[in-house]
């Protein structure tokens, strides 16, 4: 399960101090910063009332990473794509997720 702040609202989320044993069980090459900010992002997405928030709360973030989109850069000009961070998750998907004979909800029957 992700960590949380265990604030009530965003304002006590943003506020909130993650504690390092907590950032450290994430992998990636990002900053702390960006691990906590990735933490607290999700919490405010677990508030009650959000989108997806009873899917978010079955959320674990494994990696935080600071890299370029390769994508949208010029590789033959020599100009590497712009800053991104990539956030890894795992969910468990659970019986209620799925149709008939275990065959996920986005496949037809």
């Amino acid at each position: 399960m992700l960590p949380s702040t265990g604030a009530l609202d965003v304002s006590s989320i943003l506020a909130a101090r993650i504690p390092p044993t907590i950032t450290s069980k994430i992998a990636g090459n990002a900053p702390v910063e960006l691990k906590e900010l990735s933490i607290k992002f999700y919490d405010i997405l677990s508030l009650k009332g959000a989108y997806s928030c009873e899917i978010r709360k079955r959320l674990d973030i494994r990696e935080v990473c600071l890299g370029t989109h390769e994508e949208d850069g010029d590789r033959e000009h020599g100009h590497p794509g712009p800053k991104q961070v990539r956030v890894v998750c795992e969910v468990d998907v659970l019986p209620g997720a799925c149709k008939l004979r275990g065959i996920g909800c986005w496949l037809p029957i």
